[in-house]
């Protein structure tokens, strides 16, 4: 497969290595807190989240401004809302261990809020040392699928995009990194399982 004739693989954490599904997580919301579904959804639009996920608004300003007055919890409390829906995509998870027992370097790259990165480190603790560098949005005030954040991971990583391949499970983020330059995979499990079976045969 032509995304295996480069030496670099940087990943997309939700859906490519952390199950994360925002439509059943603002169901469990708004069940959980008995809150209008309609109330939650304007706080979880691309323009919303991309206000705390560049950082311009901090992940605890973005809660008590937003998300407080709707359901009425403690920031620490909004953070184990997370930490409770976070699993581990295991397919995901072999991909880049595999790539990474082959000799290939790793990274992330992923929008998040910085309550997110605090949820998946408190679940699971030593995931923010799987790969060689963590490149996130909200550290980085750039957001995909701007190439500005793929071309800036990439300095910062030492290579040039062409050296590199991106995984994410959706479409226009991996367009956006085809723009800088990069190669790119849409993920999904099939996928995974795919470029598994053609890693085993590299020697």
């Amino acid at each position: 497969m032509e995304a295996l004739n480069v030496t670099h693989f940087f990943f997309d954490i939700g859906g490519v290595l952390i199950q994360y599904d925002q439509e059943r997580f603002i169901d469990e919301l708004a069940e959980k807190y008995q809150v209008d579904r309609r109330r939650l959804e304007p706080f979880f639009t691309v323009t919303m989240l991309k206000k705390v996920e560049t950082g311009h608004i901090s992940s605890g300003d973005f809660f008590h401004r937003y998300l407080q007055p709707v359901i009425k919890i403690s920031y620490e409390e909004w953070i184990e809302c997370f930490v409770h829906h976070y699993e581990l995509n295991e397919p995901g998870m072999l991909l880049l261990k595999k790539l990474q027992q082959k000799g290939y370097a790793t990274y992330l790259l992923s929008n998040q809020a910085e309550y997110n990165a605090i949820a998946i480190q408190k679940k699971f603790q030593h995931f923010y040392h799987l790969c060689k560098k963590n490149f996130l949005s909200y550290e980085m005030g750039l957001f995909k699928p701007d190439p500005a954040i793929y071309l800036e991971a990439c300095k910062k990583a030492g290579i040039a995009p062409f050296e590199a391949c991106f995984f994410d499970d959706k479409e226009e983020n991996v367009q956006g990194a085809i723009a800088a330059g990069m190669k790119g995979i849409v993920y999904t499990n099939q996928i995974s399982n795919e470029l598994l079976s053609t890693i085993d045969q590299i020697k």
